[in-house]
């Protein structure tokens, strides 16, 4: 009743009966579909000596917040099994700061043996579960910015190398009657044919590893456009701050100098 867990079929466990079973909804999807009920069949774990009997059904809850969809389980009457750790969602407004101390009062006095190890807000377990998933996205994060930076490194560095070993056609250009303007749309026009050329590319290859891509990480999102337009524009401006300098200089460009100096 706490965790809101819905009963859908049968019942919950008859505290006085041993080898009963309550599975949720996915378990019985995926282990209980032969066509029979749900109610009523066996199940055995391990060494397949003790057979529990399904007796309800109930709504999934994930035990993993970071995973979208809720595990297969089926649960068994903790008074009948040996399992040393036991937890209890307790539902109160009471902060945990002041009732941790009369919980652990009141389980020693039920039991001196037994050991309170950790009292905490649901929202804590909640954050500590995702832990993992935070620094993995934040590690994976880093990387892909690394990545982009360093992309956009080599795509100006390619650029602006090859721009600055074209002075020397450029000066005959000029010194041949070309115009500034006409050299400029030159550089503008490659530049323009090679980006769109790299975005063609690129959107297709992540297009087509997407998938490849979802069946190997599970819980992996769909591609986002907005990603995909983040990186377009960050090859973009570095492609664009390549040639900024280079189409200044072009208006400087003494013909015979320039080739003098070649």
């Amino acid at each position: 009743d706490v965790m809101n867990v819905r009963l859908l079929q049968g019942r919950i466990f008859d505290n006085s009966k041993r080898f009963e079973a309550v599975a949720n909804e996915s378990f019985t999807k995926r282990y209980l579909t032969d066509g029979r009920p749900a109610i009523g069949q066996r199940i055995a774990f391990g060494n397949g000596k003790d057979w529990f009997e399904v007796v309800g059904v109930v709504s999934d809850i994930r035990q993993n917040a970071a995973k979208s969809e809720a595990a297969p389980e089926l649960f068994v009457f903790y008074a009948h099994q040996y399992w040393p750790l036991l937890n209890f969602v307790l539902e109160t407004k009471t902060p945990a700061s002041v009732l941790g101390p009369m919980i652990r009062e009141e389980v020693g006095k039920l039991d001196g043996s037994v050991i309170v190890r950790t009292i905490a807000p649901l929202q804590e377990k909640l954050a500590d579960s995702t832990k993992d998933s935070r620094v993995l996205s934040i590690l994976v994060g880093a990387s892909a910015t690394l990545a982009l930076l360093l992309m956009a490194i080599g795509v100006h560095g390619l650029i602006a190398g090859d721009v600055s070993t074209r002075w020397r056609e450029f000066g005959v250009r000029l010194a041949m009657g070309a115009s500034v303007q006409s050299i400029r749309m030159l550089l503008i026009r490659k530049l323009a044919a090679l980006s769109a050329f790299g975005f063609i590319a690129g959107i297709a290859v992540v297009t087509m590893t997407s998938n490849l891509l979802a069946h190997s990480f599970e819980g992996l999102p769909p591609i986002r456009t907005e990603t995909v337009a983040v990186v377009c524009v960050a090859i973009a401006l570095a492609a664009v701050t390549a040639i900024l300098w280079p189409l200044y200089r072009i208006a400087r460009i003494d013909p015979s100098t320039a080739l003098r100096h070649e």
